[in-house]
């Protein structure tokens, strides 16, 4: 998967890296396509839909992000290790936010602590997902990629991943830093908060990218409406519509009767 300047353009780089992500998180495009969403008793079409997307969502966000990487690589001019490590990074740094559309239904991380889970946010469990995956990687790195994943989040409240504006960027050798130990020394922290700000800068801007562009759509957290309303005005009052509720709840909206649902 290394960019060595062979492919005639960036967008063919970040194609590899769609083909990567697909085949190493789901087996196969059937399984992406069809199998990956959890089938919750009573879950509609329209949530696995909706949950689809929101993967669609976040690969296409992940193949903008490494497309913006590689470019920072080759204009700085980063040895090739370093700039490995960064992109790798990059296109891993999401894949907690990819399972977690599986069985959630919002990118919101407050859903982790709702439904018990033993993460307290998609840093955390790409962190997981990251550490017990094959993905043919060189055991030396794991550590700095996986710690800048589990981070990328919460840049601005770890005190070891504060940026070091003394570090020459260009002349780092990887290689001569990392040791392959989980339990990172202070030059392997300053890499590694280099890594996680560029990937938290690159994410604000996308994220941006896609509010303005409407390529983000509002995806909102399901809860349970009591208010025992008529279903047009729940519809009204949710912003969703007769149709979604009602195929979501399995009731027939010409014969509804006022009961708690699912919103």
């Amino acid at each position: 998967m290394e960019y060595n300047g062979t492919y005639k353009s960036y967008m063919d780089y970040t194609n590899l890296c769609r083909t990567i992500i697909r085949n190493t998180l789901f087996t196969s495009d059937d399984t992406f396509n069809l199998n990956i969403v959890n089938d919750e008793l009573g879950i509609g079409e329209i949530i696995k839909k909706h949950r689809l997307k929101m993967i669609d969502i976040k690969v296409d966000h992940t193949m903008r992000m490494v497309e913006q990487v590689v470019k920072i690589n080759e204009n700085l001019g980063l040895k090739i290790n370093l700039g490995f490590v960064i992109k790798v990074a990059t296109l891993y740094h999401d894949i907690g936010r990819m399972r977690q559309a599986t069985w959630s239904n919002t990118f919101a991380d407050s859903i982790y602590k709702k439904n018990n889970s033993p993460f307290n946010n998609h840093g955390e469990d790409g962190y997981d997902i990251f550490l017990n995956n094959d993905f043919n990687i060189d055991e030396k790195y794991i550590p700095i990629i996986g710690q800048a994943i589990k981070h990328h989040q919460d840049v601005h409240t770890q005190p070891k991943l504060q940026y070091r504006y003394d570090i020459d960027l260009g002349n780092i050798n990887i290689d001569d830093i990392v040791t392959g130990n989980f339990f990172l020394n202070e030059a392997e922290w300053q890499v590694t908060s280099l890594i996680v700000q560029l990937v938290a800068d690159i994410d604000k801007t996308d994220i941006l990218y896609q509010h303005l562009s409407d390529d983000f759509d509002m995806i909102r957290d399901y809860v349970n409406d009591r208010s025992m309303d008529s279903l047009d005005k729940i519809a009204k009052y949710w912003c969703v519509s007769e149709k979604e509720i009602a195929y979501y709840n399995n009731i027939d909206p010409n014969n509804y009767e006022p009961r708690v649902i699912r919103i």
